[in-house]
C-alpha cells in the first residue's frame, strides 16, 4: 500500500507544511501555530475578532459552536458594561438607572431642589458630567430653612479661592462673614465643659505688681476694611473678567435672579469700588457698550428680509383700506410724492440688496 500525502487544502494556509490546529474567528482561516496566525493577521489585515453581525446558516445555530458564539458575544457585552461602570466611578460620573418608561428615579431631596431652582429665576449652565466644576457643585435643598443652599465660589484680590455654602435668603455680606468665620478654631462641646469646670489660677504677687506698674494701654481698633462684591458673568470672550456689582444688603436670591451662573455662582471680593476696578476686570455695562453689536436672532433677520421685499410706496398706499389711522406711515402720504417715484428703479435696488437679479426671478 502506498502512503497518501495530505492535500494542500488540508494543510496550514500560511506555511503549507503542517496540519492546521487553529481557526481564525474572523475569516475562518486555518493555521498550525501562533506564528502562522500572526502572519495571517499581518498579511490579510485581519483583526482576528469575531464579527457578531456575520451571516450564519440556520442549521449552524443549534450547534455547540453556535451556542459558544452567542455566549461569548453576551459575555463580551457584560465585560464592556462593567468596564464602563468602573470608569464612570473613577471619573465621578453619576450613572442613574432608568425605569421601564425611561425616567430616572429622583434622589432624596432632588424634587425640591429642582422646584427651587426653577422658581429662583437663575439661568444655570451645566458643565459636562465628570468635570471638576460639576463635581464641586454641592448645591442642595435645605430642609430646615426650606430654601436653596448654594455652593458659592469666593475669590479674593490675592487670587485665593474658596468654596463655601450659602443660603439664598441670607445677604451677600452675611454669607461672606460666615465664610470668613468658618476658619476660626472652635472648641468642641466636651472641651468647653472641661475648661468651664477648671478654676482659673490665682495670680502671683509678682504678676500683681507688674500689672499695677504697667501703664494703661489704649485698645486700638482697626477700622473695617471696605470691600465690594461682584458676580462673575461666565462664558464671555476676551481676557478680562466681566463683573456685575452686587448690593451688600441684597439677598443672594435677589442678586442671582435673572443672572447666568456656571453650575454655581462665582463672587469676587475686591477692595476697589466699581468705578476703579483693577486691571483684568471690567463691568458688565462697559462690556455691553464695547461689544461689536447686538446679537441678531432668526426672528429679527426674517423681519429684516421681509422689510426689504415690501412693495413700493405707491402700491402699498393703494392697498390700504379707506379710513386708515392717522398714525400710519402710508395713510398721510401725499399722492404727488408717491407718483414721482419710479417703480422699476425701486425694484432694481431691492433686487441688488437681496443679491438676486430680475431675470432670475
Amino acid at each position: 500500500m502506498t502512503n497518501h500525502e495530505p492535500l494542500l487544502s488540508d494543510l496550514c494556509r500560511i506555511c503549507n507544511t503542517d496540519i492546521p490546529k487553529y481557526r481564525c474567528p474572523r475569516c475562518s482561516v486555518r493555521t498550525c501555530s501562533v506564528k502562522c496566525s500572526k502572519r495571517h493577521k499581518l498579511w490579510s489585515q485581519c483583526s482576528g475578532v469575531r464579527d457578531p453581525a456575520a451571516y450564519i446558516k440556520r442549521s449552524e445555530l443549534a450547534t455547540p459552536a453556535g451556542i459558544d458564539r452567542d455566549f461569548n458575544f453576551l459575555a463580551g457585552i457584560e465585560r464592556g458594561l462593567e468596564k464602563c461602570q468602573k470608569e464612570c466611578e473613577t471619573r465621578g460620573i453619576d450613572v442613574a438607572v432608568s425605569d421601564a418608561r425611561g425616567y430616572r428615579p429622583l434622589q432624596k431631596g432632588e424634587y425640591h431642589l429642582r422646584r427651587a431652582m426653577e422658581s429662583s429665576g437663575v439661568i444655570i449652565s451645566r458643565a459636562p458630567k465628570g468635570m471638576q466644576r460639576s463635581r464641586e457643585n454641592l448645591t442642595q435643598w435645605n430642609k430646615k430653612q426650606r430654601c436653596l443652599a448654594w455652593t458659592v465660589e469666593w475669590f479674593h484680590d490675592n487670587g485665593q479661592r474658596k468654596l463655601f455654602p450659602a443660603l439664598e435668603n441670607s445677604s451677600v455680606t452675611a454669607a461672606y462673614s460666615r465664610m470668613k468665620g468658618e476658619s476660626q478654631p472652635t472648641l468642641s462641646k466636651k472641651r468647653k465643659l472641661d475648661h468651664k469646670d477648671e478654676p482659673e489660677p490665682a495670680p502671683t504677687a509678682d504678676e500683681e505688681v507688674k500689672t499695677a506698674e504697667a501703664p494703661a494701654e489704649t485698645e486700638q481698633i482697626s477700622p473695617p476694611t471696605e470691600r465690594w462684591f461682584f458676580l462673575l458673568r461666565p462664558r464671555t470672550p476676551g481676557s478680562s473678567r466681566v463683573l456685575i456689582s452686587l448690593s451688600d444688603s441684597a439677598t443672594l436670591s435677589e442678586s442671582l435672579r435673572g443672572r447666568e451662573v456656571l453650575e454655581f455662582p462665582t463672587i469676587y471680593v475686591l477692595p476697589e469700588p466699581p468705578s476703579a476696578l483693577p486691571p483684568g476686570f471690567i463691568l458688565e455695562s462697559q462690556y455691553l457698550s464695547q461689544s461689536t453689536g447686538p446679537v441678531v436672532d432668526s426672528a429679527s433677520t426674517a423681519e429684516a428680509v421681509q422689510s426689504k421685499i415690501t412693495p413700493p410706496p405707491k402700491l402699498h398706499q393703494e392697498a390700504i383700506a379707506p379710513g386708515a389711522e392717522a398714525g400710519d406711515d402710508d395713510a398721510g402720504r401725499e399722492p404727488e410724492a408717491a407718483a414721482g417715484l419710479n417703480e422699476e428703479k425701486i425694484l432694481d435696488v431691492l433686487y441688488k440688496d437681496l443679491g438676486a437679479s430680475p431675470e432670475g426671478n
